[in-house]
């Protein structure tokens, strides 16, 4: 499961990376709507699911 969550923190920085770069070239109009703003935001809300459903199991077997 660890390895899980190392892919969606993997998911999570390229998106922050691609709507950086996106915005840095000066395109606002986009740059939330991008790929990279989507990659933010979906990894971000699938990183806290896995934190929590991590937290989850972690008290059920103490």
């Amino acid at each position: 499961m660890k390895a899980l969550g190392f892919v969606l923190i993997a998911v999570t920085l390229v998106g922050v990376v691609l709507t950086i770069v996106q915005t840095a070239t000066q395109d606002w109009t986009n740059s939330l709507l991008s790929l990279g703003g989507w990659l933010c935001v979906v990894g971000a809300a699938a990183c806290v699911a896995w934190a929590a459903a991590e937290d989850r199991a972690a008290s059920r077997t103490r």
